[in-house]
C-alpha cells in the first residue's frame, strides 16, 4: 500500500502539533547517579522499614512514600533547584 502526499502531510501535521504542545512533566532520571538522587530525596525522613510481620507500619510507610512522591510530582520532580526537607 502506498503513502499518499495527504497522509504525509496530515501526520506530519501532528508531529508539528504535538512538538509545539508544552512538556507535561519533566523527563524522568536516566543516570545511575539522578535515580539515587531521587530516591534519598525521596527517602529522606521517612520512617523506619517495618520488622517481619509489623503490617501497620508497613502501612504507614508506604502512605508516607506515597505522600512524598505525590508532593515532587507537584513540585515539579526534575528540577535540580527542588527543596529539600
Amino acid at each position: 500500500m502506498a503513502v499518499s502526499e495527504r497522509d504525509r502531510s496530515y501526520f506530519r501535521r501532528i508531529g508539528e502539533w504535538k512538538a509545539s504542545l508544552p512538556a507535561a512533566a519533566p523527563p524522568p532520571p536516566r543516570s545511575f547517579d539522578q535515580v539515587c538522587e531521587a530516591m534519598v530525596r525521596i527517602q529522606w525522613g521517612l520512617s523506619p522499614p517495618p520488622t517481619h510481620g509489623d503490617d501497620a507500619a508497613a502501612v504507614t510507610r508506604l502512605t508516607e512514600f506515597r505522600d512524598r512522591l505525590l508532593e515532587l510530582e507537584a513540585r515539579g520532580s526534575g528540577k535540580r533547584n527542588a527543596k529539600r526537607r
